[in-house]
């Protein structure tokens, strides 16, 4: 972990697998826990960075297992920073409008709900795009 003038920076690189998300999840949850985060704000972190990374997998590298993904966690004073990295294609997430739940339940559909998950878990949510590399960058501001 390394540490810069307004906080810690701890970076991972990992292949684009689904069995490394509840390693990633579980090191979320224990790096905001240790920032002063309280349980509940912890696991709702740790589970939008699975669903971050999901996306990663399915959409972006259409599950191919062999491709990396790099993320970064910024522990600062105030706020949590973590930014998802990747060379895929990139995400519209921007677009995904909030669906109606009935609607969803009565087609009986599964999945399709990442974005919206990460974004009621977390502050903000945004995404950049770039001739080389993707990120989608989400932030958890500590509560006083």
């Amino acid at each position: 972990m390394s540490r810069n003038h307004s906080g810690e920076i701890l970076e991972v690189t990992v292949p684009s697998s689904t069995k490394h998300l509840h390693a990633l999840g579980m090191l979320t949850k224990s790096l905001a826990e240790s920032m002063g985060f309280e349980s509940q704000d912890s696991e709702k972190t740790a589970l939008a960075v699975e669903e971050a990374l999901t996306n990663v997998i399915e959409h972006a590298y259409h599950g191919k297992n062999n491709r990396k993904m790099h993320v970064i966690f910024e522990m600062k004073k105030e706020k949590f920073i973590v930014r998802i990295q990747h060379r895929g294609e990139q995400i519209e997430a921007a677009n995904v409008a909030e669906p109606d739940f009935s609607h969803f339940h009565r087609q009986n559909k599964k999945g399709g709900l990442g974005v919206l998950i990460m974004r009621r878990c977390m502050d903000e949510v945004t995404y950049k795009h770039g001739a080389r590399q993707n990120e989608c960058c989400m932030v958890k501001y500590l509560k006083k």
